[in-house]
């Protein structure tokens, strides 16, 4: 089952315990702008069929995170609450030359955005400024609560450092990680 687009894109694939899919995508909201790709999860039983359990009984959901292509990286799945999280770049995400933006979205087990995470359920950063660019290239919950993503960041043109940024289940920066900023730059 495809979502119709010409322009989906797989990112993530994750087994549920209970063998279902979680499949992570980008999708062409308009199938004649590539510019303008936005975060679809599809989920599949184990033989493949829609799990109408997911998106409100469509077996997928699709939500955009800004007006230009968002592009998801990685997903991953809470295995106490069920709950996914999603991180990626929104942006010029490297198909219109432009900056790009990190992108964190905290999602119910059945796709719906957590409530009080970030703006209906997506948080968006700026690591690197106005004119260079960063974006998650992946992302796990943490003990406790709270998310931590890993982000390429842009400290000059095709300079790249790794952070990682730790978020609370509110999408707040974590004070309790990295020394009280919420982030840890690897070196």
């Amino acid at each position: 089952p495809g979502l119709g687009s010409r322009d989906d894109s797989g990112a993530d694939v994750i087994v549920l315990p209970d063998h279902r899919l979680r499949i992570l995508a980008a999708t062409a909201a308009n199938p004649l702008a590539t510019a303008d790709l936005e975060v679809a999860i599809v989920g599949l039983n184990p033989d493949g069929s829609p799990d109408t359990s997911f998106g409100a009984g469509t077996g997928s959901v699709v939500f955009s995170v800004s007006v230009n292509a968002d592009i998801p990286a990685r997903m991953a799945i809470d295995a106490a609450t069920g709950r996914i999280a999603i991180a990626g770049g929104t942006g010029g995400s490297g198909l219109s030359g432009g900056k790009d933006d990190t992108f964190v979205s905290l999602r119910e087990a059945d796709g719906s955005p957590v409530a009080g995470f970030g703006a209906n359920g997506v948080v968006t950063l700026n690591f690197a400024g106005a004119t260079k660019r960063d974006r998650a290239v992946d992302v796990a919950f943490r003990p406790g609560g709270g998310v931590v993503a890993l982000i390429e960041t842009e400290s000059a043109p095709n300079v790249l450092h790794s952070v990682l940024h730790a978020l609370t289940v509110t999408g707040q920066a974590d004070a309790s990680f990295g020394g009280g900023t919420g982030d840890v730059a690897l070196a």
